[in-house]
């Protein structure tokens, strides 16, 4: 391979630096310390261009560098992006907001030029959805952070909770949503539920509010599952996407209730086709999950 040529991020691998890839940038957050001290390197969330499938990507930042890469990137753009490092995962390494073995590193030497929109066509997104009565199963395992998309049929407002463990409030916004199949409950905590509370204050969404939680986590309380925000978690409502689309087209169906009570005199049209997920709970941690997406 010539050291000219732009690979994709599906391909590139540990053992070279002289990489070349072209990508937008989707997201980027900071990591949180057992004692909930935010880390000072930070992350971004890195989307290619389609080839077979659209690929994503972490890529760390470390601390002494966040100053420069935080005036060379802005998320939502564009760039093409040279002379990195390539690290495999460990098992170390928990709550991965992607299902893949590895990440991008970057380092003094990375370069980054910003690509007109006119210029490459990479999708604003990109989201691997499970079916929400597959997301019990991903609160077995301590690796993989989830996507899911519903329908919120409840939702409280912002308000404090006792964490008795700390002895301290916590503030909390909880909701319910479906799929039309079933339901979940979910969780948004301190300012990543302050900020969602905002945003619903000051916006006039249409409902019911159609939710997109990224890279959530997974658990269950009371034979209950839930999802809740950790560092790389983001939120969109009514956000412009097929998924989004297609369930606001099913909730004026009469086979689609928001209570979960449905018609039987026809089948519920599914939301999507998905491949089988494999788990491997062998030591806390899932080895692999098969890659799942909206066709």
């Amino acid at each position: 391979m010539s050291s000219n040529s732009y690979v994709h991020l599906r391909n590139v691998e540990t053992g070279r630096i002289d990489w070349k890839i072209k990508i937008r940038i989707i997201r980027e957050w900071r990591g949180v310390s057992l004692t909930g001290e935010r880390f000072k390197g930070y992350n971004l969330l890195l989307l290619d261009a389609k080839v077979r499938y659209t690929y994503r990507m972490v890529a760390y930042v470390p601390e002494w560098l966040t100053e420069k890469m935080q005036k060379l990137f802005t998320v939502g753009n564009m760039y093409t992006v040279t002379n990195f490092q390539v690290k495999q995962y460990t098992a170390n390494d928990k709550w991965r907001c992607v299902n893949n073995d590895r990440q991008i590193l970057f380092t003094n030497n990375t370069a980054a030029k910003q690509i007109h929109e006119s210029e490459y066509f990479i999708p604003n997104n990109h989201f691997d959805f499970f079916e929400m009565e597959e997301l019990s199963n991903l609160a077995k395992q301590n690796v993989y952070l989830a996507d899911a998309v519903g329908v919120v049929i409840k939702r409280d407002n912002l308000r404090p909770v006792r964490n008795t463990k700390l002895g301290t409030d916590q503030m909390q916004v909880r909701m319910k949503m479906t799929d039309g199949k079933k339901k979940i409950n979910v969780i948004f905590w301190d300012k990543f539920a302050e900020d969602f509370q905002q945003d619903i204050d000051s916006n006039q969404y249409e409902e019911p509010l159609i939710l997109i939680i990224a890279s959530g986590k997974v658990g269950v309380w009371k034979e209950e599952t839930d999802i809740c925000n950790f560092s790389p978690t983001a939120y969109f409502i009514n956000y412009k996407h097929h998924s989004v689309q297609q369930l606001r087209k099913l909730i004026s169906e009469a086979n689609f209730s928001l209570d979960i009570t449905y018609s039987t005199s026809q089948p519920r049209k599914p939301l999507r086709s998905i491949r089988h997920v494999e788990l491997d709970i062998g030591r806390e941690f899932v080895r692999k999950i098969m890659e799942k997406r909206w066709r």
